[in-house]
């Protein structure tokens, strides 16, 4: 609190205290003003830092205490339109920002939500809006060649016709895209608004992640011989590439480019959210402990023919994910060389001043959809 520094220490908390519920009861935590945040902690303890997507997750930003009272404080620079994750570390305990009540899920549980000033949310996450909803039905598919069963959602639009033929989404991570990303609600916000003509959305869930995700072969296989036969099976969607859209975030970005990259007959778009792209140019991997030997298919994205459409997200504040990948540089790397081909019809990177966050995937997902299906870039 202003001015309570120069009082005397004994007449500090009250000081406080009194000035506190003045600016709770008119203020928003953290405080903002154009490019400035202010983080407020009250409570007893003996250190408080804040940890989050502008820290690379470490407890490194210090809250300055205010001796003889309560109360912690850090005031921070960030972009007007800046979006972040974060959480507050007292004394080694990590927890939401008590004062805070904006909070955003992520596949670990939640975090407190740091929004600037001039940061918009995309009206189609917005739930204010009732809108014709479309269907969601689960079902589980046998795979031989993975030699397990695998759960997927299918979406399908309101209204849907069984006579026409649809553009179809395949998200990677399908449950965290329709729980966390609000897919449904998005499809059927941009359905409704005429943004999007009605489409067909296949969320399939993955069982061993990182093995699946990692360039992984057989993944791939299992996509175009078995998961493509059952979609065309059973829901009327286009059978064309121009009419197939891949979605994934992190390394399930990655793996819906090599998807592409493998098979760029069968699909014609990607959208990646924070794609992993620093691994498509290394020969080895090892991640969570585990060896994988992968073809490092970003030295050739130049050479490859691949009449595929790229839609890259990435947030400024991914330069030390997972085991410290900078994914600003990897994505920008990737654009660059697809790029350089001639044979690709359209790139489009874009940047958000956020981190590795659901957030940043879910307000995406709509302005990318629409660029790949309606640019002509």
């Amino acid at each position: 609190m202003a001015g309570a520094e120069e009082l005397p220490a004994a007449k500090r908390q009250a000081f406080v205290d009194k000035g506190f519920e003045e600016l709770r009861a008119g203020a928003e935590f953290p405080l903002t003003q154009k490019n400035k945040a202010i983080f407020v902690f009250r409570g007893a303890a003996r250190q408080v830092a804040v940890a989050g997507d502008m820290t690379g997750w470490q407890p490194s930003l210090m809250m300055q205490p205010v001796e003889g009272t309560d109360l912690f404080y850090l005031e921070q620079s960030y972009e007007p339109e800046a979006r972040l994750d974060y959480k507050l570390v007292v004394d080694g305990d990590w927890r939401l920002d008590p004062l805070n009540p904006k909070t955003m899920p992520g596949g670990y549980g939640e975090n407190s939500e740091l929004r600037m000033p001039g940061f918009r949310p995309h009206p189609a996450t917005i739930a204010e809006e009732a809108l014709p909803a479309g269907r969601v039905t689960t079902y589980t598919l046998a795979s031989e060649i993975l030699g397990q069963r695998r759960t997927v959602h299918l979406y399908r639009p309101p209204g849907y016709d069984e006579s026409a033929r649809h553009t179809v989404f395949f998200f990677q991570d399908g449950r965290d895209y329709l729980r966390l990303g609000q897919a449904a609600r998005t499809l059927d916000y941009l359905i409704h608004h005429r943004q999007l003509e009605p489409v067909v959305g296949i969320f399939v869930d993955p069982v061993e992640r990182t093995g699946e995700y990692v360039m992984n072969d057989a993944y791939v296989e299992f996509f175009v011989r078995e998961l493509l036969p059952w979609v065309e099976a059973n829901v009327a969607v286009r059978a064309e590439a121009a009419g197939r859209v891949l979605i994934g975030d992190s390394l399930g970005g990655l793996v819906c480019a090599y998807l592409a990259y493998k098979h760029p007959e069968q699909f014609g778009h990607v959208l990646s959210h924070s794609g992993a792209f620093p691994l498509a140019y290394r020969d080895n991997l090892e991640l969570g402990g585990q060896s994988y030997r992968v073809i490092p298919f970003g030295r050739a994205l130049a050479e490859k023919p691949l009449a595929v459409k790229f839609f890259l997200v990435i947030g400024t504040y991914e330069r030390a994910v997972g085991d410290g990948m900078d994914l600003v540089e990897g994505n920008q790397q990737f654009s660059e060389d697809l790029r350089a081909n001639p044979t690709v019809p359209g790139v489009e990177l874009r940047l958000y001043p956020q981190g590795h966050s659901w957030g940043l995937w879910r307000d995406t997902l709509p302005d990318g959809l629409v660029w790949l299906l309606g640019s002509d870039k």
